[in-house]
C-alpha cells in the first residue's frame, strides 16, 4: 500500500493528529538537535584547542585565550567576567595569573547550553506527545461509536462494526506513533543535554587545570603585612593628631584666656579711672561754684556793711543820742545770739560738706570690692545726706530770715532800723561775725563821741532805712545762692546714679565675656570628645563590616548549597513523575487494548 493510499484512507482528525506529529518532530530537529549539534562541535574544538595549549607547558596568557580560544559568542562575554578574577603574581619567569574562582561559577551548565538548547521547554515534549497520542486514540473511539448504527439488519451493524474497528485501529495507530516518538525524543533530548553537559565540564576543568588556583600564601602574607602596616600607621597618625590637636588647643585656650585676663584687667582699669574723673569732675565743679558764690557774698556784705556804718554812722549819731546805751545792750544779746545761730548754720555747712565729702570717699573705696551694690547704698546714702542737708540748710535761712526780720522791726521802731542793719549785715555771713562785734564796738565809741550831732543826722535816717533794704536784698542773694549749692548737689547726684547704671551694664557686659570665654572652653572641650568618640565608633563599624561580611558569606554559601540541593531533589522528582505519567499512560493503554480484543472477541463471537 503506498503512502497517498494509505493518507487517503485516514479519517480527517486522524491526519490532523498525524500533521501535528509531523510538525512537532520538525521544529525538534530544527530548533534543539540542530543547535545541540552546532554548540556540541563548537564545545569540542574549544577544548582540543585548549588541550593543545594545556599541553605546550607554558604559562596561560587570559587574553590570549580570550582572543584566540574563547572569542565565539557564546563563550567571548563569560570568559570575560572569568578573567576578571584572575589575579597577577610576579615570578621570575614573569607574570602569573591564579585563579580566584572557579570556573564552573562562570560558564555554567544554564548559560552554555539550557539557554541556547531551550532544554527547559524540550524535555516536556515527549509528555506533550503521549498525550497527543491519547487524544488521538479517544477522538478515534469517540468518532467511530457516533457513527455506529444499532440495527436489525446484519449486514448494517458489520458495516458499522468494521467502520468502527478501522476508526480505532487508525487512532491506536496514531496513539502507537506519537508514544514511540514521545521514546525517541526523550532518548534524543537527554542524550544531547548529557553531552552537552560532560563538554561543559570538560570545558571548566581545562580551564582551571590551566591557572593555580588560590592567591598563594606568599601574597597573602604580603596582604597581612600590608594591612598590618596601614593599622599601625593609621593608629600613629590618629594619635598624632590627637597629641596636636590637643596641643593646639590647649595653646589657644591658654592665649584666649589671658587676652581675656588682659582684656578684663584693662577694661576694669578703664573704667576706675573713668569712674573717678568723672566723679571728681562731677564734683569739682558745684564745689568751686559754691566757693565762689561764697566769696562773692563775704566780698559784697562786707562792703556793704562797711559802706553802711561809715556813711551812716554820723547821720545816726543825733539819733542814738540817749537811747543807744540802753539799746546797745539789747543790741549785743541779740548779736550773740545771731552770731550763735549763724555758728550753728555754718557748722551744719560745714558737717554736711564733710559728711559729703566722707560719704564720696568712702564710695570709691568700696567700689572695686563691691562696685554694684556699694554704689546704690552710697547714692541712697548721699540722697538721704543731701536732702538732710538741704532741710537744715532751708531751716536755718528761714530762721535766720525771721530773726533778722523781728530785729529789723524792733530797730526801726527804737533805731529808725540802724541796729537792724548791722545785725542783718552780721548775719549774712559768720566769718564777718568777729570783724562786725569789732566794728560795732567803734561804732559804739563814736556814737559816745558824736552825742552832741545827733540831731543834725536826723533828717539822714531815711537814707539809713534804704541801705537797710538793700542788706536785706543781699542776704536774699545769699540765699539763693544756697539754694544754687544744693541744685549743684542734686545734679552731682544725678550724675553718680547714671554713672552707678554705667557701672551695672559695664559688669553685666563683662559677666556675658567671662560666661562666653568658658563656654567656648567647654565647646573646645566637647569637640575633643566628640572627635574621640568619632574614633571609637569608626573602629565599632569596622569591626561590625567585618562581622556582617562574614556573615554574607557564609548566608550565601548555604544558600548556594541549598540551592544545589533543592535542584538536583527537583530534576529527581520531575524524572520521577514523568516515568510514573509514562507507565499509568502504557497501562491504561494497555487495559484499552485488551479491552478492545476482549471486544473484538464477543464481535466474532
Amino acid at each position: 500500500m503506498s503512502a497517498p493510499s494509505l493518507f487517503a484512507e485516514l479519517p480527517g482528525h486522524t491526519l490532523a493528529i498525524a500533521v501535528l506529529l509531523a510538525a512537532i518532530c520538525a521544529g525538534f530537529l530544527l530548533r534543539f538537535v540542530f543547535p545541540a549539534w552546532r554548540l556540541g562541535r563548537l564545545f569540542r574544538s574549544t577544548i582540543l584547542r585548549l588541550e593543545a595549549l594545556r599541553a605546550e607547558g607554558g604559562m596561560a596568557d587570559p587574553q590570549a585565550i580570550g582572543r584566540d580560544i574563547m572569542n565565539a559568542p557564546p563563550l567571548a562575554h563569560l570568559w570575560r567576567e572569568y578573567a576578571q578574577t584572575l589575579h597577577p603574581t610576579r615570578t621570575e619567569a614573569g607574570p602569573r595569573w591564579r585563579a580566584t574562582a572557579l570556573a564552573e561559577n562562570f560558564l555554567t551548565e544554564q548559560a552554555l547550553v539550557d539557554t541556547p538548547m531551550r532544554a527547559e521547554f524540550y524535555k516536556h515534549l515527549p509528555g506533550i506527545l503521549t498525550g497527543i497520542g491519547i487524544l488521538g486514540t479517544f477522538s478515534g473511539l469517540i468518532v467511530g461509536l457516533t457513527h455506529f448504527e444499532v440495527s436489525a439488519s446484519t449486514d448494517v451493524v458489520r458495516g458499522s462494526l468494521k467502520e468502527l474497528i478501522q476508526g480505532v485501529g487508525h487512532a491506536f495507530k496514531i496513539s502507537a506513533v506519537a508514544i514511540g516518538l514521545a521514546m525517541l525524543l526523550t532518548w534524543v533530548e537527554k542524550s544531547l543535554v548529557v553531552a552537552r553537559y560532560r563538554q561543559v565540564e570538560r570545558l571548566n576543568q581545562l580551564i582551571d587545570s590551566l591557572f593555580d588556583t588560590g592567591i598563594g600564601e606568599e601574597y597573602l602574607a604580603r596582604l597581612v603585612e600590608a594591612g598590618e602596616g596601614s593599622a599601625k600607621q593609621a593608629a600613629q597618625q590618629a594619635a598624632q593628631l590627637r597629641q596636636a590637636m590637643v596641643a593646639e588647643l590647649r595653646q589657644a585656650l591658654g592665649a584666649m584666656a589671658e587676652q581675656q585676663q588682659q582684656a578684663g584687667q584693662r577694661h576694669l582699669e578703664a573704667m576706675s579711672s573713668s569712674l573717678a574723673n568723672a566723679v571728681g569732675q562731677s564734683i569739682r565743679d558745684p564745689l568751686e561754684r559754691l566757693a565762689q558764690a561764697l566769696e562773692r557774698l563775704e566780698a559784697r556784705q562786707g562792703d556793704a556793711v562797711a559802706e553802711a556804718l561809715g556813711a551812716r554812722l554820723d547821720q545816726a549819731t543825733q539819733q542814738l543820742g540817749s537811747r543807744f546805751e540802753r539799746q546797745e545792750q539789747e543790741a549785743e544779746g541779740r548779736q550773740a545770739r545771731l552770731l550763735a545761730g549763724l555758728e550753728a548754720a555754718a557748722q551744719g555747712f560745714q558737717e554736711g560738706s564733710r559728711r559729703l565729702e566722707a560719704s564720696l570717699e568712702r564710695s570709691l573705696g568700696q567700689l572695686s570690692g563691691q562696685l554694684n551694690q556699694q554704689l546704690q547704698q552710697q547714692m541712697a546714702d548721699l540722697a538721704d545726706g543731701q536732702q538732710l542737708q538741704q532741710e537744715r540748710l532751708g531751716a536755718q535761712t528761714d530762721l535766720l530770715m525771721g530773726k533778722v526780720a523781728g530785729q529789723l522791726q524792733g530797730v526801726t521802731g527804737e533805731l529808725r532800723q540802724a541796729a537792724a542793719t548791722l545785725e542783718s549785715c552780721v548775719a549774712t555771713f559768720a566769718r564777718s561775725g568777729g570783724q562786725a562785734a569789732s566794728q560795732l564796738t567803734a561804732s559804739a565809741e563814736a556814737v559816745q563821741l558824736a552825742c552832741g550831732g545827733f540831731a543834725a543826722t536826723g533828717r539822714d535816717l531815711g537814707h539809713l532805712a534804704q541801705s537797710v533794704l538793700e542788706a536785706g536784698r543781699s542776704i536774699q542773694q545769699a540765699a539763693g545762692a544756697l539754694a544754687e549749692a544744693g541744685s549743684g548737689n542734686a545734679a552731682l547726684l544725678q550724675q553718680q546714679q547714671h554713672l552707678g547704671g554705667s557701672l551695672q551694664t559695664l559688669l553685666h557686659q563683662l559677666q556675658e565675656t567671662v560666661a562666653q570665654a568658658r563656654q567656648e572652653a567647654a565647646l573646645n572641650v566637647d569637640v575633643v570628645t566628640r572627635l574621640e568618640s568619632a574614633a571609637q565608633a569608626l573602629a565599632r563599624a569596622e569591626h561590625r563590616a567585618d562581622t556582617y561580611l562574614q556573615g554574607v558569606s557564609r548566608v550565601l554559601g548555604e544558600a548556594h548549597g541549598a540551592f544545589t540541593e533543592h535542584l538536583s531533589h527537583s530534576l529527581k522528582e520531575g524524572n520521577r513523575q514523568f516515568q510514573q505519567e509514562v507507565a499509568e499512560a502504557v497501562a491504561y493503554l494497555k487495559d484499552a487494548i485488551e479491552h478492545l480484543g476482549d471486544v473484538l472477541a464477543d464481535a466474532k463471537a
